[in-house]
């Protein structure tokens, strides 16, 4: 065994899909009749049209928040960034009376 065998091989980030007969030879009819796109994929709708780099922030959480965090995130399957962004964005947009109602000390 040489040392080329152990390299990673990748792999594909999809699995592909595959179709039924009865699809596939309907696409290649819709292809012999000369249609310029047979195969209608799925467009992913961007979150945000004007995606600007993200810049790194350096915070502090104590034990308790990241526990909770971190339980989210595995409920969700989200990461813990996305989570802090999305919480950011939700209470931005609260009235004012719920915004104070959330941030008050306890």
């Amino acid at each position: 065994m040489a040392l080329h065998d152990l390299k990673k091989k990748p792999r594909a980030s999809k699995p592909k899909q595959f179709c039924d007969v009865d699809s596939f030879i309907a696409q290649a009819e819709l292809y012999a009749r000369g249609c310029e796109n047979v195969v209608h994929l799925p467009i992913q709708a961007r979150r945000n049209a004007s995606k600007q780099p993200a810049k790194n922030a350096t915070f502090s959480l104590n034990q308790a928040v990241i526990a909770e965090l971190d339980q989210i995130k595995q409920k969700t399957g989200l990461s813990k960034s996305y989570l802090v962004r999305a919480l950011t964005h939700h209470l931005a947009g609260l009235e004012e009376p719920k915004q104070q109602a959330i941030l008050k000390p306890k």
